[in-house]
């Protein structure tokens, strides 16, 4: 497991539009998945780590953006910004990790505003609030290439 720092799990969105509690209900195959994922993790920081690897591994970004719900994202393996956003949520609720959905504009990789929507996760582990986005820190498209490799480290 690569070394674990709070800058691991920083995101880069800029403007914050309003922030939603990750609040539905897990259902037993995602209690199952997240308690697997976080089998050998002993803290909330490791297990928050262990699910964002899961997803950011697990999951292609869909670009047909038909993908927005965690159920539809874990049973095609797609989904789009919110999506990761919602499966993430999901998985930290099954350990008992809250966490919050951030909606906003994030920049692109050259430091331009994106005009276009875009979902991260916040969530409060020993009283740090940690700012983080699975999309980001995803494969490609095609699950087999980063998509921008640089922000898993």
């Amino acid at each position: 497991m690569r070394a674990l720092s709070t800058k691991t799990l920083i995101i880069s969105i800029l403007v914050l539009l309003p922030i939603l509690t990750y609040s539905q209900a897990p259902s037993p195959s995602f209690t199952k998945l997240g308690k697997s994922i976080t089998k050998r993790q002993t803290s909330d920081i490791e297990k928050a780590r262990a699910i964002y690897d899961w997803v950011c591994d697990n999951i292609a970004y869909d670009t047909t953006h038909t993908i927005y719900t965690s159920t539809e994202c874990l049973n095609s393996l797609t989904g789009t910004h919110l999506a990761y956003c919602e499966l993430y949520g999901a998985l930290c609720k099954t350990i008992g990790i809250e966490c919050n959905i951030i909606y906003g504009i994030a920049k692109d990789i050259y430091g331009n505003f994106d005009n276009n929507e875009h979902s991260g996760i916040s969530l409060e582990i020993d009283k740090d609030t940690l700012l983080i986005d699975p999309t980001w820190g995803a494969k490609g498209t095609n699950a087999s290439q980063p998509m921008l490799s640089n922000h898993r480290d």
